[in-house]
């Protein structure tokens, strides 16, 4: 009884599955999420997002082929590279993707399937971010800048006392005024006089 502790024990404190979740679908943060992908879930060849014009409600997700690095498997990919994390920088305007734990060699040392699931580039999501410009980086590739705009509702806000005013404007402009009758175009203007 005592054997089956100690080893329960030492498993536990060893953590026999590795450090940070490698096997799991995404790894998870406040900032939001990000794994390996498969080539075929990529949007484009490029770094692409959805939607393509964020607001400051949107979530956005993103693919990035990441120059096609990846390996034969998440669990590869992730033994090599490292566990992506999404970091959001509010006060810079970035999102960062950062790796840690990554071996960068090969063999790798950890124990992962021996299924062959080609990952290749990153897929996830991050936001909603306040709008402006910001950038996306990642380590060994060129950054890519973005906007998010403004919400549609505070589109909405400012475009309603706008439209009020081009409508007054129009009506104390034009032939009629509030609350008096449209002349028929086709009757004979008299002078009242």
């Amino acid at each position: 009884m005592v054997a089956l502790f100690c080893v329960v024990a030492c498993a536990i404190a060893h953590d026999p599955f590795g450090p940070a979740q490698v096997l799991s679908p995404a790894a998870t943060t406040p900032d939001g999420t990000v794994r390996f992908a498969h080539r075929s879930e990529w949007f484009a060849e490029r770094f692409t997002m959805r939607p393509p014009a964020p607001d400051g409600d949107d979530l956005i997700t993103f693919t990035d082929p990441w120059g096609n690095r990846g390996g034969m498997n998440a669990c590869v990919a992730g033994a090599y590279w490292g566990t992506p994390r999404v970091r959001v920088d509010h006060a810079l305007r970035e999102v960062r993707i950062e790796f840690t734990g990554g071996e960068f060699s090969y063999p790798i040392s950890r124990v992962c399937p021996t299924n062959v699931t080609d990952t290749r580039g990153l897929i996830g999501s991050f936001g909603p971010l306040s709008p402006g410009q910001w950038t996306y980086r990642t380590p060994y590739e060129a950054p890519v800048t973005f906007t998010v705009v403004p919400e549609p509702s505070a589109v909405a806000a400012l475009a309603f006392p706008i439209g009020l005013l081009v409508l007054r404007r129009h009506v104390r402009g034009g032939n009629t005024e509030v609350g008096n009758p449209v002349r028929n175009s086709s009757a004979p203007c008299t002078s009242m006089g």
